[in-house]
């Protein structure tokens, strides 16, 4: 990663943008994180759909002015958003994100978007597509659905999301990544191109804390510890049936989620903070 400054105790110099994967530690990194910074430092979009809510914008310069013109005085981005978003609108921003176990993560989306799915207090018109449709699904029937819109949030995601993917731009499709359109291999080159560049830092769920302790050091600030994430993959694991079939399954099609896991977690000669 890239030189960059904090002056002060509590104002950072240069901007942060954390891409929260779903089911990754990410509502607990962005707390932990926002914690650290006075209140108007933090942009308060989470969603990439909400990006494209404005429909009176008459042409892109307009459109791109409005965005750059909003966000300028924000410093720290964090939410479900991908890198397009990034790039266009606040390109000086050093990224931050986690990679999971791709099996327990998988089982960890299914666990959350069931718990929304059935409950009562939300309204089917607050409901994303894939949780409506996963309401009488086992995680088996889950992770071997060729439903389209179950295909987009399954599959590889962290992978795609990361060589350029975006999430849903509908509020009925924000559980999904849509893209890239890469064959396989180049899905899986250009994710690895971008973990391993500068002004990146990539790490797994595991060593939040390790992380979060070099970002305080970097920008000199205190960001708290992680003091607890969401249910553990133990716990979950307990609450669904995982048979044989559904674990070959799983590990299917997350091969190159699995593949970034591998290198995050196996190459010694790559530091998960860039200076």
């Amino acid at each position: 990663m890239g030189d960059c400054d904090f002056a002060g105790s509590r104002s950072l110099t240069k901007r942060l943008f954390f891409l929260h994967i779903h089911k990754t530690a990410g509502t607990s990194v962005s707390r932990a994180i926002e914690s650290a910074l006075p209140d108007d430092s933090t942009c308060p979009i989470n969603f990439e759909y909400e990006y494209f809510a404005q429909k009176s914008f008459k042409n892109e310069h307009i459109e791109n002015n409005y965005w750059q013109n909003k966000l300028s005085n924000y410093k720290f981005f964090r939410g479900h958003f991908g890198l397009e978003i990034r790039n266009r609108y606040f390109p000086d921003t050093l990224v931050l994100t986690f990679l999971r176990d791709p099996v327990e993560r998988l089982i960890s989306c299914y666990v959350f978007w069931l718990r929304q799915a059935l409950n009562k207090g939300i309204p089917d018109n607050k409901q994303h597509l894939v949780a409506l449709k996963i309401r009488s699904m086992d995680f088996e029937e889950f992770v071997s659905s060729d439903d389209p819109d179950i295909v987009n949030a399954t599959h590889n995601v962290q992978a795609r999301i990361l060589a350029g993917g975006q999430f849903g731009r509908a509020p009925d499709l924000r559980s999904q990544v849509i893209g890239p359109n890469l064959g396989i291999s180049n899905i899986l080159e250009h994710a690895l191109s971008f973990i391993t560049s500068e002004h990146v830092l990539v790490g797994l769920n595991s060593q939040v804390d390790k992380i979060l302790e070099k970002l305080s050091e970097h920008f000199e600030i205190t960001i708290p510890k992680v003091q607890h994430l969401r249910k553990s993959s133990l716990q979950e694991k307990d609450r669904v049936v995982v048979t044989p079939k559904s674990l070959r399954r799983a590990n299917e099609i997350t091969l190159l989620d699995r593949e970034l896991f591998n290198f995050i977690s196996n190459n010694k000669n790559i530091e998960p903070y860039h200076k």
